[in-house]
């Protein structure tokens, strides 16, 4: 209707981030703040401490905690995607409160340790008496969303109530941060204030009650009026028409005026940019305290000089993750249960036992393989089939290569034993393989793989095969080579007696 009428259209409240869009809603301007300014205050904040992971309590049954919790979490990711935030849903009218903070605790503290809060100061105060019973102090924060004294639907932010628990509330509220729209502390203001609260029963039928503040709507009402007046005398005195509402909004939009609490400044979108300020307890005194703040006409965030803020505990700002995560998944417990011990130990046993009973087989595998008497061929087995006396058969038929040592007889003890082993392992495509050993007196004999060429002296001297210089030479360097590793590596053995078994042709 305003746009229509083409008339300049403030407003004092109007947080709704739907009210952002200036192309439908040309000519309004809100004059208190925006729900997306106080979130980009938060966001200053958790910049400043290092914190990215947030947990945001708010109540989707209330009206105004609902309104402020949704547009915080929109305004985070479209601000900030740097910041990880999740929402928490708070019941406060449920029947069994203390179980539902109980809940809200260990969910919050499941994804982060610092906890902004839209709620009504009463159930604010439990929550933080709660969490110093179940969470190691320092190790946390919680900021509480508040707008001034006297609002209803979030009542007050001080741990005092009067009651038993007071001292007890005041140790436990070291950890809260409150974050509010700055209260100006000029004279002028001062004595605004109270001209209000005088008038009010007069003119309005209304009495302030003790500790309710002015807030910021009643001065974004006042400065609505200077600010139209700025912007109405300079129309006129450009000669522009005054009741063209276009003209005079855009000398509204843009500027820096004075207002009644200081310098204001309204941005090109009509928005006033708020001062806010962050207050926390002095433990000194028992009173929270402005520590840090944003005056929107300067668009500067500052920690105030002179001024420390109070980290319990630890002494330090609450890390981001504590150390261990926040369901402490990132240490391991040391001490053992003692069933974990007994089975530890059961488990230990069985392992060695395990591992005895298999060294135990393998050694009593190669003993039996050692002691085996594979390669014992008896001299009735060994059957002349040519007139070479090199040549026999064993009674299975077998073709085998004979060779007769130089001895009468041979010890068969452990070391020639093993040494029959050795030569059963050695399994090369080049070298003539051991079948067996006749240990019969005055007839030992050793029988290895037939090669029906004959061995590289039959070769080497048969006339009818051609070898050219080539094949030679390389026959020849291959001696020689085997001839010196058989000096370097020669060791006094059973075969060290007897002739080099043939190569295979």
């Amino acid at each position: 209707m305003a746009v229509a009428w083409s008339v300049p259209h403030f407003t004092y409240v109007g947080m709704d981030v739907s009210l952002n869009n200036k192309r439908e809603f040309s000519l309004l301007t809100r004059m208190s703040y925006t729900l997306n300014a106080f979130a980009k205050f938060y966001l200053e904040v958790f910049d400043a401490f290092g914190w990215t992971d947030i947990a945001n309590i708010y109540d989707p049954d209330e009206y105004l905690s609902n309104l402020i919790g949704t547009s915080f979490q929109a305004s985070f990711q479209a601000l900030a995607i740097h910041i990880h935030s999740s929402e928490i849903h708070l019941r406060q009218k449920t029947e069994d409160i203390q179980s539902e903070i109980l809940r809200v605790i260990r969910k919050a503290s499941s994804v982060s340790r610092v906890f902004i809060v839209v709620c009504h100061g009463d159930v604010f105060r439990q929550m933080v008496l709660m969490a110093s019973e179940i969470l190691p102090l320092g190790d946390y924060v919680f900021i509480f969303f508040f707008q001034f004294s006297g609002d209803f639907p979030i009542g007050e932010y001080h741990w005092a109530r009067g009651d038993l628990l007071d001292q007890t509330a005041r140790k436990a509220y070291e950890s809260v941060m409150v974050i509010r729209p700055r209260r100006p502390v000029t004279a002028e203001f001062e004595h605004f204030e109270k001209e209000v609260k005088r008038r009010s029963p007069i003119e309005y039928n209304y009495t302030w009650q003790d500790g309710h503040e002015v807030s910021l709507f009643n001065i974004a009402q006042y400065d609505s009026f200077i600010l139209y007046a700025l912007a109405l005398n300079e129309t006129l005195a450009a000669g522009e028409n005054p009741r063209n509402g276009p003209i005079v909004v855009r000398r509204m939009w843009n500027r820096t005026f004075e207002g009644i609490g200081g310098p204001a400044y309204v941005n090109a979108n009509g928005d006033r940019d708020t001062d806010f300020t962050l207050l926390d307890l002095n433990p000194n005194n028992g009173e929270f305290q402005v520590v840090a703040q944003y005056l929107g006409w300067t668009n500067h965030f500052e920690f105030m000089s002179g001024v420390n803020i109070h980290w319990p505990g630890r002494g330090a700002t609450p890390p981001n993750r504590p150390s261990c995560g926040f369901n402490g998944e990132l240490c391991v417990d040391a001490s053992l249960q003692p069933s974990a011990i007994v089975g530890i130990s059961i488990g230990a046993v069985i392992v060695v036992f395990a591992v005895i009973a298999g060294l135990v087989y393998r050694r009593t595998k190669a003993e039996a393989e050692i002691y085996s008497q594979w390669w014992r061929v008896r001299s009735e087995d060994i059957t002349m089939t040519t007139q070479s006396s090199f040549f026999s058969r064993r009674s299975d038929g077998t073709m085998v290569y004979m060779r007769k040592p130089k001895v009468k007889s041979i010890s068969v003890d452990r070391a020639f034993m093993l040494e029959m082993k050795q030569m059963r392992d050695i399994t090369c495509p080049n070298l003539t393989r051991l079948i067996g050993v006749c240990p019969d007196t005055n007839n030992v004999c050793i029988l290895t793989e037939y090669c029906s060429r004959g061995n590289l002296q039959d070769i080497l001297q048969n006339e009818s095969i051609q070898l050219d210089w080539d094949f030679k030479l390389s026959l020849i360097n291959d001696i020689v080579e085997m001839d010196a590793d058989g000096l370097k590596g020669s060791e006094t053995n059973f075969f060290s007696t007897t002739e080099s078994p043939p190569l295979k042709c």
